[in-house]
């Protein structure tokens, strides 16, 4: 019997494939329970079941199993559920973990409670309604936070999604209670019957319920995880319990290790980590020596945007002359593009008629689309180009989309160096977004980094991918996006798929003194910051100093109403 053998495996799934599982079961010789939560029977004296209701998905099968097994709980056990034909090479990667499991008992005499995430993607997002939900229902309970602690007000950094390695202590270290209350929360009769059901009909197009993404964001709470105040921070907790949970004592365990405690993200391109990270990343030095692997990496194109087929989306709120002055700037700019690209698909909102000025403008002559809109739309203004990008994603009409608000200087050669950076990173990853820095002017002089403020200095900080430096940033947001349509086709895709709507038309609080833009933000780049990872380009072809990753927000709005201590001089000090 080999070592991990005294670990079970629980897998929670509907109508997908078990197969590859029960392989892995039989030759690593760990007991498997399947959570059956669509009607299946099996025949098969070596398979455990568990038959439940299909809602709540893996969360609520987790809680089931749990409640079931709690006076006969494994020293150990990997929580899994289906989808293994979706994701092949992270599932892959769990096979290859399984045997490395190190010998009972696990931790410390002190400290046995071992809770590991087994996937490599880091969230980082708010608590959804839903998930506020699930915790209402959980404290009506009776389970207090000095039981299961608050989630963050803000943002919650965890790892999706939602697979685990954890001990018969991580379990115990909450009681049974808690466990009843949560897989109770899909049970609420108080909530609406899609809350927990994650069947596809007419009212429901995706394939996740509220209650299952809330489990998502709840279980490392419930597993007594803390709450981590960086991506960084969560990566370091994680490796730590997964130094003690599993062994490195062969070639084989070493190498899928690394991927817990040698890999975080600037080092997945390093030989150690590039093997399951192979798609993002150019090809290692043993694969070079083997002849084999990934291919070279990419050289910096010509001319990234010759020939190519370009969206741009802008939008101007109210009549105010000095806006229409900074506007015409981003007209000019669009103009320049076209040089670049052989098509460019222009669509402008409006609330208010443009002066004859603008109207004059080549670049004005080139919007496809001038939408007039109230002023009442206020925070909907900068949305009115989500249909034309549904619609372009569906007809493969573009290659590339920029969304870019009406007083940010984007110049042409900045948007031909970001097609080039994309093209760098390769054409399969979705991972990365290379994006630039707004900057504004004030008083004396300073030039100040509005998005990269964050308390006191400057949110950013350097980092290597595939061998070039960049710098990664708390705060993506810069007033603008630029992304091929892969990238964006993947976050529609992503988001239908978590059970939610890619930048959803929903109305916010106007905010008077930006002209009721409270909500536009979302629109024109801070949706970004769930799907990708920021790299701001230092050195590249492209960019060759902090200099030239830098956009002018011409209305300096922020450095005038408020300190902002993050200058241009400390950002390059930072990332030095």
């Amino acid at each position: 019997m080999v070592r991990g053998a005294a670990c079970e495996l629980v897998l929670v799934h509907c109508d997908e494939d078990t197969l590859a599982i029960e392989r892995a079961a039989k030759r690593t010789q760990q007991r498997l329970t399947l959570v059956q939560k669509c009607g299946q029977r099996r025949d098969d004296p070596a398979v455990d079941e568990l038959h439940l209701d299909n809602v709540g998905e893996e969360g609520f099968g987790y809680a089931s199993w749990i409640l079931q097994r709690w006076d006969s709980l494994p020293e150990c056990v990997f929580l899994l559920h289906g989808g293994w034909e979706r994701r092949g090479h992270f599932f892959g990667m769990i096979t290859k973990l399984l045997p490395c499991v190190r010998p009972p008992p696990l931790g410390t005499a002190s400290n046995r409670s071992l809770s590991v995430a087994l996937p490599h993607l880091i969230v980082s997002k708010a608590p959804t309604r839903g998930t506020h939900a699930v915790m209402r229902f959980v404290r009506r309970a009776g389970v207090g936070p000095d039981v299961l602690p608050g989630l963050p007000s803000k943002q919650h950094i965890f790892f999706a999604t939602n697979a685990w390695f954890v001990t018969r202590e991580a379990l115990r270290a909450r009681p049974r209670r808690m466990w009843t209350a949560l897989r109770n929360a899909a049970l609420d009769p108080n909530q609406r019957f899609r809350f927990a059901h994650a069947s596809r009909d007419a009212h429901n197009k995706t394939r996740h319920s509220t209650v299952g993404f809330a489990y998502e964001n709840i279980f490392p709470l419930a597993l007594g995880l803390r709450t981590a105040p960086s991506a960084a921070a969560l990566w370091r907790d994680r490796a730590a319990q997964a130094a003690i949970a599993f062994r490195n004592d062969n070639p084989a365990c070493q190498r899928v290790r690394a991927l817990y405690d040698a890999c975080p993200l600037d080092r997945r391109c390093t030989e150690a980590c590039a093997w399951h990270w192979r798609k993002q990343c150019p090809a290692t030095t043993a694969d070079k020596r083997r002849g084999r692997g990934a291919a070279p990496a990419p050289r910096m194109p010509a001319r990234c945007l010759a020939g190519a087929r370009v969206y741009v989306a802008t939008a101007v709120y109210g009549a105010d002359g000095a806006q229409w002055r900074r506007f015409r700037r981003v007209l000019r700019n669009v103009h320049a593009l076209r040089s670049l690209a052989a098509n460019v698909t222009l669509a402008i909102a409006v609330t208010d008629d443009a002066p004859p000025a603008v109207a004059a403008e080549p670049g004005w002559r080139l919007a496809t689309t001038v939408r007039r809109k109230s002023r009442a739309e206020r925070n909907l203004l900068m949305a009115h180009y989500r249909e034309d990008v549904l619609d372009s994603l569906a007809a493969a009409q573009h290659d590339y989309y920029l969304v870019v608000e009406a007083d940010i200087d984007l110049r042409a050669w900045q948007v031909e160096g970001l097609c080039a950076e994309h093209a760098l990173l390769g054409a399969s990853n979705t991972t990365y977004a290379p994006g630039l820095l707004r900057v504004e002017h004030g008083s004396g002089g300073v030039r100040s980094l509005v998005d990269l403020h964050i308390g006191t200095g400057c949110g950013a900080e350097r980092v290597v991918v595939q061998g070039r430096p960049y710098a990664t940033v708390r705060n993506p947001f810069a007033a603008h996006w630029f992304l091929p349509a892969r990238h964006v086709r993947w976050a529609v895709t992503e988001s239908a798929r978590a059970g939610g709507t890619w930048l959803p038309r929903r109305l916010e609080a106007a905010q008077p003194r930006d002209g009721g833009c409270a909500g536009c933000a979302r629109y024109s780049g801070l949706w970004l910051g769930y799907w990708f990872t920021k790299l701001v380009p230092l050195h590249s072809a492209a960019f060759r100093s902090v200099e030239s990753v830098l956009v002018r927000h011409t209305s300096d709005k922020y450095v005038r109403r408020k300190r902002v201590t993050c200058s241009v001089s400390e950002l390059k000090a930072s990332i030095a």
